[in-house]
């Protein structure tokens, strides 16, 4: 697997094509705008003429969880108009 573990997402070759790993599995792999590299890496695979699919999946016990509610959270407070 390419990356150090504490990426965000992994990439594996295993034959015809990428595994990509979403790799928060302490939040159940929920999406955060840092996990954008995944579409470079979706961009890459595209790009290669050799590659026949591309497996997604998530660490640990779920795939993707959706949005991580708690950095939405934080990023619509708002203070109050005086």
């Amino acid at each position: 697997m390419t990356g150090a573990p504490d990426e965000l997402v992994l990439a594996e070759h295993r034959g015809p094509g990428p595994v990509l790993t979403f790799n928060r599995p302490a939040k159940l792999n929920a999406w955060t705008d840092e996990l954008e590299s995944y579409f470079t890496l979706l961009d890459a695979a595209e790009d290669d003429p050799d590659v026949r699919a591309v497996v997604v999946t998530g660490a640990g016990r779920g795939f993707c969880a959706g949005a991580d509610l708690q950095r939405l959270q934080a990023a619509g407070e708002v203070s109050p108009i005086p």
